[in-house]
């Protein structure tokens, strides 16, 4: 599955909170309501799951508060997938 063309960077951090992998989108796409801030998607390893998933869109710095940068390929296919299903909705 290809990375759709608004997510800019994927960020990872290595599962030291529940929201472990934040996805930030061009701000030429998704214009965030506050200046100097993107537009971000969090998410849980298992974003689906009724219990523990994770999903939630905000505003965010980019930084490495939020991890370390991975490519679009090094995020789980169920993640990717979620993304995907977020984004066409």
């Amino acid at each position: 599955m290809g990375k759709p063309e608004s997510v800019i960077s994927v960020r990872d951090n290595g599962g030291k909170t529940l929201d472990r992998y934040v996805v930030i989108f061009d701000p030429a796409i998704f214009v965030p309501s506050r200046s100097g801030l993107f537009v971000c998607l969090s998410l849980s390893k298992d974003p689906d799951d009724p219990q523990f998933g994770i999903s939630q869109f905000d505003e965010c710095v980019p930084g490495d508060h939020l991890g370390k940068i991975i490519s679009w390929n090094d995020l789980p296919e169920a993640v990717r997938e979620h993304i995907v299903r977020r984004l066409s909705v």
